[in-house]
């Protein structure tokens, strides 16, 4: 209990502690990659990318787990995209398939969106908003590339979640 204290402070908001997005720590030695707008770091024998859709992307474990961001223009202001992700929220009905936080991320306003496996999603996803200002939009999106796969070990997997906390802008 005392470490989850600690984490929530360290993160400066209990959203990210309530979130399960703790710190995370790498397994090897760590690389960097830019593209799309941001940077991130990532493990050694990982590998990164840009995507086909101009993401920067990093694929751990083959292609086990994928984070993938980008910095452009807000498609939607910080307010409607909350409305929007409290929509699904309501429309799923479960908080076990769909939980939105509100949160800061490196002092933004973030808002974080975690899906579970379920009939309307057969990956679990972690989605995360970070608006740096009202124009702008940094998208940061971490999925395990497997049926099989949890929220919840994809919340806990050590590398996702510091390739998560490592983008920068």
């Amino acid at each position: 209990m005392a470490l989850l204290a600690v984490l929530a402070l360290l993160l400066q908001g209990s959203a990210w502690a309530d979130a399960g997005l703790e710190p995370g720590a790498f397994s090897a030695p760590v690389r960097t990659f830019s593209g799309a707008g941001v940077t991130l770091s990532y493990p050694e024998g990982a590998t990164a990318a840009m995507n086909v859709l101009d993401r920067a992307i990093v694929n751990l474990e083959g292609l086990k787990y994928t984070v993938a961001a980008w910095k452009g223009k807000a498609f939607r202001s910080y307010e409607e995209q909350r409305r929007a992700l409290r929509a699904i929220e309501a429309r799923v009905g479960d908080l076990r398939l769909f939980e939105t936080y509100e949160s800061t991320f490196k002092g933004a306003r973030c808002l974080v969106a975690k899906q579970a496996p379920s009939p309307e999603s057969y990956f679990p996803v972690c989605d995360l908003f970070v608006y740096p200002d009202a124009d702008t939009l940094v998208y940061i999106s971490a999925l395990r590339n497997s049926v099989k796969g949890s929220l919840k070990k994809l919340l806990r997997h050590q590398d996702v979640l510091a390739v998560l906390h490592s983008v920068t802008w």
